[in-house]
Formats: C-alpha cells, sequence, structure tokens
C-alpha cells in the first residue's frame, strides 16, 4: 500500500504552467486539490490533512475538459456534472490506483458547486479506500480565472 504521505507538496509544483489549485478548510484541517504538469504529465495531487496521493490524467484532452467544465460551471440551477477516471494500475491491470474526480453542481444542496475525489487501492481482490475529498464552497470565480488561463496555455504549441 503507498505510504501516507503528510506533507504539503504544492509548493514543490511546477508552475511554468498555470495550476489549477483548490484549498479549503473544513473542522478536521485543510484540504487540496490540484492539477499541474510533472515531467510524467499532468498530474492531480489530492491532499487531506490524513493523507495525499496523486494520480496523472491520461492526456492533456482530460486536463483542458476539466479546465473548460470550471469555466463553464453555471451559476444557475440547472444540472450539471463532470467525471474523469484516473488510474495507476499494475503490470496486471488488477491491482493498483483508481480515482474519480468530478465537479459539478450539487442539487440536494441548493446547486452548490463542488469538486469531489474519491480514490480506491486495489490488491488483487482486495479493495482499500484512498483519498476521499469533497469541497461544496468552491472559490468559483478564483477557479473559473485558473481555468480560463490554463486554457489559453494548454492552446499555444
Amino acid at each position: 500500500m503507498d505510504r501516507v504521505d503528510r506533507t504539503d507538496r504544492t509548493d514543490r509544483m511546477d508552475l511554468t504552467d498555470p495550476p489549477l489549485l483548490c484549498h479549503w478548510t473544513s473542522a478536521e484541517g485543510t484540504s487540496t486539490l490540484a492539477v499541474h504538469r510533472t515531467p510524467a504529465g499532468w498530474e492531480l495531487l489530492a491532499a487531506s490533512p490524513y493523507v495525499s496521493e496523486s494520480l496523472l490524467f491520461d492526456t492533456a484532452d482530460d486536463v483542458r475538459a476539466l479546465a473548460r467544465a470550471l469555466v463553464d460551471l453555471p451559476s444557475g440551477p440547472e444540472p450539471f456534472e463532470a467525471e474523469w477516471y484516473l488510474a495507476a494500475p499494475d503490470s496486471e491491470g488488477d491491482q493498483g490506483h483508481f480515482a474519480t474526480l468530478a465537479c459539478g453542481l450539487d442539487l440536494r444542496a441548493g446547486h452548490r458547486p463542488y469538486l469531489a475525489y474519491q480514490a480506491v487501492h486495489r490488491f488483487g481482490s482486495f479493495s482499500v479506500p484512498g483519498a476521499d475529498l469533497y469541497c461544496d464552497d468552491l472559490p468559483l470565480d478564483r477557479l473559473r480565472h485558473q481555468a480560463a488561463a490554463l486554457l489559453a496555455a494548454l492552446a499555444t504549441p
């Protein structure tokens, strides 16, 4: 199983490309969802006071789709959800680290915008929960600004 990493890795992010960075505080402490470029590709970092883990997006197109979803997130009460599946399976495919990232409007909570991340680690027939983060108090204006900057940077060769 992955070692639990409680350090804040956002200070080591490559900021040559605009990142998407969302911090929020709950009773447990500060949590973070961040998207940034690494030498291996575009990475999603999910960190809570208890665990930190990361997974790579399959392609930059997935990062573009996330940024576009944040820019297009409706301000009014209408159904909206976008979801991405991230995976780091082992060579056999039955073990590894898997996660879902979603953004949308929570219909049960007054159509509040949210980001949600839920991970699982598989070990053969065993599944162990990974990080489970949910933010329904998004700094939406800041995230839209970051997403627009990221889209502009990804549009240039």
